[in-house]
């Protein structure tokens, strides 16, 4: 099990730890029965009542079939489920103290802080329950499916069910039953992969299988690294072109201590993420074959369908890329991150980034690393994205919100996506090892540019002059693209969306022949600015009017 919340992590039990707590699942224990599985009581050697739930594997061969897996991922859903924040604390979700899983001999159970008096359809028809307590039983049931369906995404029960219902020894109602997130299909926990969404489920393949794909992870196939890991081109026997990613476990024990499970956190998140049916065809987002997960060897990794040819960051100063398939790609990074940000609720990828981006043997860009994404399926993780900020060591691409308030504003992306563009119009890359701490900030370095040109950008001077030579070349697409970077680089607020960066892209005289549209309402609008100072402070760009020439 692999717990990315913020809260105290469950105890892992053994199945004798299980026996030793009920008795052996003795008959005076016994409470009742659930799917494929029972309720007991129990008691710990230090005394403290407990509550055990168990499943077991079903014995005819017929549902054994298609429920094969029942227990592992009844288990899976409780453990994310009741260690979330949204619902760990309430008085009438059951408590989880810990869980077994042994799979090789199906043992599944989970152990709850929970002093059982017997389920509510055992008490309904008897005397135990006075008109009074049952109206209370009653009103704490309606609050707490009332704090599941308020929640963003809500939760739904489907089954609301007596059986379902625990009252513990003072006669509080405690219900046990697995929900659902309405827009976040069942969470799946990378140890015992289940997915629930409607999609071709990735295949299961062991270390072997990734070596065998990568020629033994050779030079040749190597492409870049990432955080706690490296990407790989790799080849089936079938003759299928694919691109492997892998996670290794960190060599450094400062940073094991925080990020031992990093690569399983990161394969969950990917995942779920990627098999979800907002994401699983868009043509910029990778597509996810299979995965691999050896906890014992810290062995790691995912398989996708994409035939790479390089990152970004690696051909963003050569000559490979033509000025229209630089826009094109610009157009595609924003058309992705338009989608991600559209979904409801959205997702913010808070870290955009040239090494991150993949461009197919068509120089079409791919999106295949998503380590701080939030948002969508995933949640919210405000905790996680201020760990991982730490491993960031390619400052020009992070907002500059984050620094001033520590918190991410919702037009993050906005401002990495911008120095992306920067880097295709200058040939310039700003990270990977090309960039030192004392190096200057993008932004700062393209200012100081434009600044040199008086500020009259009719001549370009952040584009490369190789590029101003092609065909395809057009001086006012500069001059507006000069604008768009600069606007998305300012205080968080003004920024545009990215719905209103797709349209200025898609506007551009390159893709349309001519200016019109969003493109000359956005440069009017944002030419009307008036300004006569420059905050060299990161981030906080009030420039004067980059003025357009009229006819």
């Amino acid at each position: 099990m692999d717990f990315s919340v913020d809260c105290v992590k469950p105890k892992k039990y053994c199945w004798r730890d299980l026996e030793l707590l009920t008795n052996s699942f003795s008959k005076e224990n016994f409470i009742g029965k659930i799917n494929f599985g029972k309720v007991y009581r129990g008691k710990t050697l230090q005394g403290q009542e407990v509550t055990v739930k168990i499943w077991f594997y079903p014995d005819v061969e017929r549902i054994a079939k298609h429920y094969a897996n029942y227990g592992l991922t009844r288990l899976e859903s409780e453990c994310i489920f009741l260690t979330h924040p949204d619902v760990v604390n309430h008085p009438n979700l059951v408590k989880l103290i810990g869980y077994c899983c042994e799979v090789e001999d199906h043992h599944v159970g989970v152990v709850y802080d929970l002093r059982s008096k017997d389920t509510l359809i055992n008490i309904t028809d008897k005397d135990d329950l006075t008109w009074k307590q049952r109206m209370q039983v009653a009103s704490a049931i309606a609050r707490v499916l009332e704090h599941l369906h308020c929640q963003n995404p809500p939760y739904l029960l489907h089954f609301v069910h007596p059986a379902l219902i625990m009252l513990d020894q003072d006669f509080n109602p405690v219900t046990k039953r697995k929900t659902t997130h309405v827009s976040n299909e069942d969470h799946i926990n990378i140890t015992k992969m289940d997915f629930s969404v409607d999609c071709v489920k990735p295949k299961k393949y062991c270390w072997r299988d990734l070596e065998l794909l990568t020629n033994s992870f050779s030079k040749e196939n190597f492409i870049g690294k990432i955080n706690f890991g490296k990407v790989y081109r790799g080849k089936t026997l079938q003759g299928q072109e694919v691109t492997v990613k892998i996670w290794f476990y960190p060599d450094v024990k400062r940073i094991a201590k925080h990020y031992a499970n990093y690569g399983l956190t990161r394969l969950e998140s990917e995942c779920i993420f990627l098999t979800h049916p907002d994401v699983v065809n868009h043509p910029n987002l990778v597509k996810l074959i299979g995965y691999c997960c050896e906890v014992e060897d810290h062995h790691v990794g995912v398989v996708y369908d994409l035939r790479s040819k390089d990152t970004l960051i690696n051909i963003t100063d050569k000559d490979d890329l033509t000025w229209k398939q630089r826009m094109q790609v610009a157009s595609a990074i924003a058309r992705v991150l338009e989608h991600l940000h559209c979904q409801n609720p959205p997702y913010l990828l808070h870290f955009v980034h040239p090494a991150l981006i993949m461009l197919d043997q068509d120089f079409n860009p791919v999106l295949f690393d998503f380590f701080m994404l939030t948002g969508g399926a995933l949640g919210e993780k405000q905790h996680l994205l201020n760990q991982d900020v730490m491993l960031i060591s390619d400052i020009p691409y992070l907002d500059d919100s984050f620094f001033k308030t520590g918190d991410w504003g919702p037009r993050s992306d906005q401002f990495s996506f911008a120095i992306v563009l920067l880097e295709l119009i200058c040939k310039h890359a700003f990270g990977g090892e090309k960039w030192k701490y004392d190096d200057q900030l993008p932004e700062l370095w393209a200012w100081k540019i434009y600044k040199y040109s008086g500020f009259q950008p009719v001549d370009c001077p952040l584009v490369h002059e190789s590029l101003k030579r092609e065909p395809g070349f057009h001086a006012f697409d500069g001059v507006a693209i000069t604008k768009l970077i600069f606007r998305c680089v300012v205080y968080n607020k003004i920024r545009p969306t990215m719905s209103q960066i797709v349209q200025f892209m898609e506007g551009l005289h390159l893709f349309t022949g001519g200016f019109g549209g969003i493109v000359e309402g956005l440069l009017d609008e944002w030419d009307t600015e008036e300004s006569s100072s420059v905050k060299k402070k990161r981030g906080c760009f009030h420039f004067p009017c980059l003025v357009r020439k009229k006819k």
